[in-house]
C-alpha cells in the first residue's frame, strides 16, 4: 500500500490518467503539493484512500487541476468547478460578485468638447408650476429634441454591426489564372463590408 507519493510524479507533467485507489494516502496538503504540476491530468482516482474523507478534499483537487474531468469515478460538472472555486477562494468570489455588473457597462468614450451634453437635471421638473413650464416651453422643446437626439445617437452607436465577406467572384479559376500570369495582370480580391444598424 502506498502512503506517500513524494517526488514520484514531478517528471510526469503530461500525465493524463492517475489511479491510486485502495492505498493509504492520508495527507491532503502533501497530495496537493505533488499534484500541482500535473496540469494535463484528466482522470484521477483516489477512491478508498483516507485522504478522500479530509475536509475540502474534493474542492481542493478540482480547483488545483484545471483539466480534470473525472475524480474518484465521478464526472466533474461546471457546477462542481464553480463550487470548488467559491470554497477555495471566498475573497475572490466577493470581488467578482461586487464588480460583476461592470461587464455590462459601456466603456467610457472621450467627449467632444464642442458636443452639447444633456443632463436630466437640466430638463424642467414636474414639480415646477405650469406658468414656468409655459414660459420655458420653447426651451423644453429644444431640450427634449436634444435629449431624443442623444438617445438616438447612443442607440445607433451601440447597435452598429459590421459583416464582411470575401468576394470569390474576383478569384480567377485555373484557366483564367494561367492567362492572367501570361499577361502579367494582377487583380486583388474584394472584401465586401456591410454595416447594419
Amino acid at each position: 500500500h502506498i502512503s506517500n507519493i513524494k517526488g514520484s510524479l514531478s517528471q510526469l507533467k503530461n500525465l493524463r490518467i492517475l489511479h491510486l485507489q485502495n492505498n493509504q494516502i492520508s495527507n491532503l496538503d502533501k497530495l496537493a503539493y505533488e499534484l500541482r504540476h500535473l496540469n494535463a491530468l484528466e482522470d484521477l482516482n483516489l477512491f478508498d484512500n483516507p485522504v478522500t474523507f479530509a475536509h475540502g478534499y474534493k474542492s481542493t483537487i478540482i480547483d488545483l487541476l484545471p483539466k480534470l474531468r473525472v475524480l474518484d469515478r465521478k464526472t466533474i460538472s461546471n457546477a462542481n468547478r464553480t463550487e470548488a472555486f467559491n470554497d477555495r477562494h471566498p475573497d475572490r468570489k466577493k470581488v467578482l460578485n461586487r464588480i460583476g455588473f461592470a461587464y455590462h457597462l459601456e466603456p467610457k468614450q472621450e467627449q467632444n468638447p464642442l458636443e452639447k451634453r444633456i443632463f436630466f437635471s437640466s430638463l424642467p421638473s414636474t414639480t415646477k408650476s405650469t406658468v414656468q413650464i409655459k414660459e420655458n416651453n420653447q426651451n423644453d422643446q429644444s431640450n427634449e429634441q436634444l435629449l431624443n437626439e442623444a438617445v438616438r445617437n447612443r442607440a445607433l452607436r451601440r447597435s452598429l454591426t459590421e459583416y464582411s465577406q470575401f468576394d470569390w467572384n474576383k478569384i480567377p479559376v485555373g484557366a483564367e489564372k494561367r492567362l492572367m500570369e501570361a499577361e502579367n495582370a494582377v487583380t486583388q480580391p474584394d472584401v465586401i463590408s456591410i454595416f447594419f444598424q
